[in-house]
């Protein structure tokens, strides 16, 4: 019978080629980049920006003194280049900041114990805080269930200007979604990335529930959209949150693992790491043998979310600055929804236009790139391919639950654009 069902499966979803395992063994080096503080020769990145190593030294420096910095010549806009006689340090320090330099303790290990969390100071108002505990996945046959109506309401209230905090970066629509996108995730002081060969199903939907939190609070801390009638922001979110996770668990596990680091490991959650080629998903409700059976499609998803994201991503070396472009790109690219205010539709095409011209300084400013079409191209085409794994992965989702080896309800909510009625 499983048999069967794998072959009407493969109808349903189309055959995917998986990759070799030999094809995601190393990305090649990548070429010799700038410094983005200073624009000496980088070797490598530091604090989650490419950097040399004198101003990551300088970072972490100041970073753990935490002392106020004043501005030698009162400008706050001090030329901090490697030629400068004097830098003040002050603007240098803040220029690592909006870089996104970001002091992060995390050490890596394959122990089984849990992570010890200190949450007394979080970056991010946690809306779990302040609102009824997440609703918890439980497993029932074949489905992990969960009360979508309360985590529909939070993200409601969220996106009803909660939690909006108005942003430092007034003059920079990009500095403000970077300084929303570090604080993300809270940076602990111990906190242990374990490498795990198993991992509960329910755990993982947890995260999930999490990160849509997440994301919509990273989404309100764009002045515009919190501006938006609240029926085209969450129409708008809906687009745009399954793209925008796997961007933003993509993007960590890089900035965790490195761009050198081992191509099949990903970062499931803050604290834990799964190898993709190896990993079983486990849980105590399911049938052993249906879950093993999805857990073959969901295999082709993830090694192909590795060919066609992460390894190109590794290649390219993208930065911070790169992975927030493409988060808000994706976030305004509204052309192709229907039924929103005309008002949304220019605020839409005004922003792209911003993040376009801001692009454009980064890159002649910062990264001193005269010619950076080629790049710009392969950073649109990793888009298309993310567009194109989510697509993969709704379908696999449908056609297992079709065939009831395994399914959630958050798949069947309105959570998804295609599911409105």
């Amino acid at each position: 019978m499983y048999m069967c069902n794998q072959v009407r499966i493969r109808t349903l979803i189309g055959n995917v080629r998986l990759p070799r395992m030999s094809n995601l063994a190393r990305t090649p080096p990548n070429p010799k980049e700038i410094c983005r503080i200073c624009g000496a020769d980088a070797d490598g990145v530091h604090f989650r920006v490419t950097s040399c190593r004198a101003c990551a030294m300088f970072f972490r420096r100041w970073a753990m003194d935490g002392s106020k910095q004043v501005c030698r010549r009162a400008t706050y806009n001090c030329d901090v280049s490697k030629d400068t006689f004097q830098q003040c340090r002050r603007c240098r320090f803040q220029k690592c900041k909006d870089a996104g330099m970001s002091l992060s303790r995390r050490k890596y290990c394959q122990a089984e114990k849990p992570s010890v969390r200190n949450h007394s100071t979080p970056e991010v108002p946690k809306p779990q805080e302040v609102h009824n505990p997440l609703p918890r996945g439980r497993s029932e046959n074949h489905r992990v269930k969960c009360n979508t109506n309360v985590l529909r309401h939070r993200i409601a209230k969220i996106l009803n200007n909660s939690f909006y905090e108005p942003s430092p970066y007034k003059d920079s629509l990009m500095k403000a979604l970077i300084d929303a996108y570090n604080k993300m995730v809270p940076h602990l002081e111990v906190a242990n990335v374990q490498l795990v060969s198993e991992f509960d199903v329910d755990d993982c939907m947890r995260f999930c529930y999490e990160q849509i939190e997440r994301i919509a609070v990273w989404a309100m801390r764009c002045e515009e959209f919190t501006q938006l009638p609240l029926q085209d922001k969450w129409k708008i979110y809906r687009n745009f949150w399954p793209v925008f996770e796997i961007i933003e668990r993509c993007s960590r596990t890089m900035e965790e693992f490195g761009f050198d680091g081992h191509p099949n490991l990903y970062l499931v959650t803050d604290d834990k790491a799964v190898d993709l080629a190896t990993v079983r998903y486990i849980s105590t409700e399911m049938e052993p043998e249906k879950l093993a059976t999805a857990e073959t499609y969901y295999k082709q998803w993830e090694l192909t979310l590795l060919r066609s994201f992460v390894l190109p991503a590794k290649e390219l070396n993208l930065t911070t600055f790169e992975v927030v472009y493409l988060s808000a790109y994706k976030l305004w690219d509204i052309d192709g929804l229907e039924s929103l205010d005309n008002k949304t539709y220019r605020i839409a095409e005004k922003l792209m236009s911003r993040l376009n011209q801001e692009l454009h300084n980064y890159y002649r400013r910062e990264l001193r790139i005269e010619n950076y079409a080629s790049r710009l191209s392969k950073m649109v085409k990793l888009l298309t391919e993310i567009e194109g794994c989510v697509r993969m992965r709704r379908n696999i989702e449908i056609a297992i639950d079709v065939f009831q080896l395994f399914g959630t309800d958050l798949a069947d909510s309105d959570f998804f654009l295609e599911n409105e009625t």
